[in-house]
C-alpha cells in the first residue's frame, strides 16, 4: 500500500474566492505568500518509506512532525528575511505557515520514524513493519 496525501475538504468556492479577490488589488502577493506548500517526494524501498520536503529558509525549532490515528502530520512555518519595506509590489519567495498530512500504509512501523534536517531538505524514514502472514487454522468440531 503506499502512502496517500491527506486533504481535508475544502469548497472550491472559497479557492476561487481567493484567487479572484486578489486580482488587480495591492496586495495581490501578500494574499498568495500566506499559502504555501512546499514541494516533497515520496519513495519506498523493501524496508523503509522515505518522504523529503524542501524547507529552505526553515528552521528544525519551526517545524512539528506527529503521528495521529494513522495520518502523519508535517507543519510549520517560514517567516520573511527581507529586508524591504512593506511597499514592495511583487513577492516571488513564499512565506508563511503550511501543513501536509498523509495516511500511513497499514505496514507502517510507527514506532520507527526517524527525521532529519540538512541543508533544507526534511528528510523522514517510515519504517516497514514485518509482514504478518494470515496464517489460517482450522479448528476440527467435536
Amino acid at each position: 500500500m503506499a502512502l496517500m496525501t491527506y486533504a481535508p475538504r475544502v469548497s472550491i468556492f472559497d479557492e476561487f474566492n481567493k484567487i479572484f479577490n486578489g486580482i488587480n488589488t495591492y496586495n495581490s502577493s501578500k494574499i498568495y505568500n500566506s499559502i504555501w506548500q512546499p514541494a516533497y517526494d515520496i519513495s519506498e524501498d523493501n524496508k523503509n518509506y522515505y518522504l523529503s520536503f524542501d524547507l529552505p529558509g526553515t528552521r528544525k525549532k519551526d517545524v512539528d512532525i506527529s503521528i495521529s490515528n494513522d495520518i502523519l502530520t508535517i507543519s510549520g512555518s517560514r517567516e520573511s528575511n527581507s529586508r524591504h519595506s512593506e511597499d514592495f509590489s511583487r513577492i516571488n519567495n513564499q512565506y508563511g505557515e503550511f501543513e501536509k498530512s498523509f495516511h500511513l500504509p497499514e505496514n507502517t512501523d510507527q514506532s520507527e520514524v526517524n527525521a532529519k534536517m540538512d541543508s533544507g531538505v526534511l528528510i523522514l524514514t517510515l519504517k516497514k513493519a514485518k509482514e504478518v502472514l494470515n496464517d489460517i487454522k482450522k479448528i476440527s468440531i467435536k
